[in-house]
Order: C-alpha cells, then sequence, then structure tokens
C-alpha cells in the first residue's frame, strides 16, 4: 500500500460519494455538527403523525370460577384452573397437552417467551401442539393479558 494514496478511477468515484465526518477530536466537535446538519438536511425532520386508535386490551370474564383478569395468585394455579383457562380462551382442545402445567410454570413460560422467544414459539408447536398460527395468537394474548 503507498503512503498518502488517493484513490482515483471507480475507487475515486466511490470515495467521492462517501461523507466522512470526523467526530474523532481532531476537529472541532461544533465544526463537525454543522457539516452533519448540513448534509442531513430536512432528512428526519418530518413528524410522522400516527392516526391508529390503540388496542384495547380484550376483557375475558372468567375461566371456571377463577376471575382472569387481576389475578395476581396465578402462580398458585394447579393443573385444572390452567385447563379451565386454556378452554376460556378457546383452546379447549389442547388442554389435555396442559395437564402437567400449573400457575408457576405458566409463570415461567411467560419468562421463556421473553428470553428465548425462538425456542418458546418452538416449544408451543412441538411440546404443547399448537400448530395453527391463530392458536398460537390467541394464547399469547391471553398470557399477556393474564400475567
Amino acid at each position: 500500500m503507498e503512503s498518502f494514496y488517493r484513490p482515483d478511477g471507480w475507487l475515486g468515484m466511490l470515495m467521492g460519494v462517501k461523507l466522512y465526518i470526523d467526530f474523532s477530536g481532531v476537529y472541532s466537535y461544533d465544526e463537525q455538527v454543522k457539516k452533519l446538519i448540513k448534509e442531513l438536511g430536512e432528512r428526519g425532520k418530518k413528524v410522522v403523525s400516527v392516526t391508529e386508535e390503540p388496542i384495547q386490551a380484550k376483557k375475558m370474564t372468567t375461566c371456571g370460577s377463577l376471575p382472569i383478569l387481576n389475578c395476581h395468585n396465578v402462580s398458585s394455579w394447579n393443573s385444572e384452573d390452567i385447563q379451565n383457562w386454556i378452554c376460556e380462551i378457546g383452546l379447549e382442545c389442547h388442554k389435555d397437552h396442559f395437564s402437567e402445567y400449573n400457575g408457576r410454570l405458566l409463570v415461567q413460560l411467560q419468562r421463556l417467551r421473553q428470553e428465548a422467544p425462538e425456542f418458546f414459539y418452538s416449544s408451543l408447536k412441538q411440546d404443547v401442539g399448537l400448530t395453527r398460527l391463530v392458536d398460537i395468537l390467541k394464547f399469547t394474548e391471553a398470557l399477556d393479558i393474564l400475567l
């Protein structure tokens, strides 16, 4: 490589379109900010208004004898409570897959969703049998409302 090489030809053309603004401290910070603002121009200044209405949570009334909303004792639920909840959210055909689940496991399942989403969704498909997208969406929405 040559010292002080200045690119020419196609490389010079490519380098000519690349803007370099040095914030390393060699040049005045204020001057570099001015260059950046000038280069950006009006890009990023436009305010995009979102007129979409916020999504409201769907209220679910009961699950057997257990209230779905404001149920802060989910971790104390037993297997039967979980299966009742599964029926209430419209996934009754999958309730047998939840026979080994209790409230603590349901809380851990929600944590798993946050910490390892890919594993969470593949487990729903393989271990719990939620293969249809609509069933997965029902389950995750209900889980969000519950926890």
